[in-house]
């Protein structure tokens, strides 16, 4: 039976179900994945680029925008140099620790973004008709484990639900994403999503994302895979749980190559080398 859990973003990565995020953790390295959400022997590391993403998402999806979770820090905050030292930059930033902190000058890109992509044809699914970082929880049928989901919207379009998942990303071009869906799994995130959906009792339509990218111009890119794009990430989801349910029984943790000799032979293009040297 799946449910909807009320709670914070912070609430959600606590709870105890699994994520995609974490099944793709497995997908790329079984012993990271014991390391990092078994052990937790190895934290995940926040980036600027994190920051960048928490603070864009919050300005579209938050009720309180980017008040919800950004602090711009004032001049006087900085030393002469304008640099985050000295007492009354540590005073501040005690005071404002539990927000992303950026001068007026770092957010001010963030700003751009945000209005690219309430500017787009999809710009009005942030506001419009339908559920925001909706936390969904359910029980995977198969392997018995517990699954969680929280997809950014899902928008009651006229033809349906649609889920949509923002990206803040540096692919400014269609090729380059689809390079980046098939590094990052965003075919498996689509169809782990929809899943969750459906267990919920929802009958989605199809799911978007929507990508801005972080440098300028800020462009916007809605995307919308192909079902057999969909598909496939489904198998891959349902291969992936099947292999984490055994590595919780058995408790194994090793890498699938870890006995293995692995050969590899060079590109074809290699042996073609114009440049040899003589």
């Amino acid at each position: 039976m799946a449910e909807h859990v009320e709670c914070s973003l912070l609430e959600y990565h606590a709870r105890s179900e699994w994520s995609h995020s974490q099944i793709e953790t497995l997908i790329t390295s079984p012993p990271l994945f014991h390391g990092r959400y078994i052990t937790k022997e190895f934290p995940r590391e926040e980036s600027k680029e994190f920051d960048i993403g928490t603070v864009a998402h919050a300005a579209l999806l938050e009720p309180d925008g980017l008040d919800a979770v950004l602090a711009i820090i004032p001049r006087d905050a900085l030393n002469e140099q304008g640099h985050r030292k000295g007492a009354k930059w540590l005073a501040w930033s005690a005071a404002n620790e539990e927000k992303v902190q950026m001068k007026r000058d770092e957010a001010s890109p963030i700003m751009h973004m945000v209005e690219n992509v309430r500017a787009h044809k999809v710009g009005p699914w942030f506001t419009g008709d339908g559920e925001t970082e909706f936390t969904i929880t359910w029980e995977d049928a198969e392997t018995g484990l517990n699954l969680r989901a929280r997809p950014d919207r899902i928008f009651e379009a006229p033809a349906g639900l649609v889920l949509i998942d923002l990206k803040t990303t540096r692919a400014a071009n269609p090729r380059k994403f689809i390079n980046d869906a098939v590094d990052f799994g965003y075919h498996r995130q689509a169809a782990y999503y929809l899943d969750a959906a459906i267990a919920y009792g929802m009958e989605p339509r199809g799911f978007v994302f929507v990508t801005v990218n972080k440098t300028p111009a800020h462009e916007v890119m809605a995307i919308q895979l192909p079902d057999r794009a969909i598909e496939f990430g489904r198998q891959q989801n349902r291969e992936a749980l099947h292999e984490l349910a055994w590595r919780l029984s058995a408790n194994r943790w090793e890498s699938r190559t870890a006995n293995d000799i692995i050969e590899l032979d060079l590109p074809e293009w290699a042996y073609k080398d114009q440049w040899r040297m003589e």
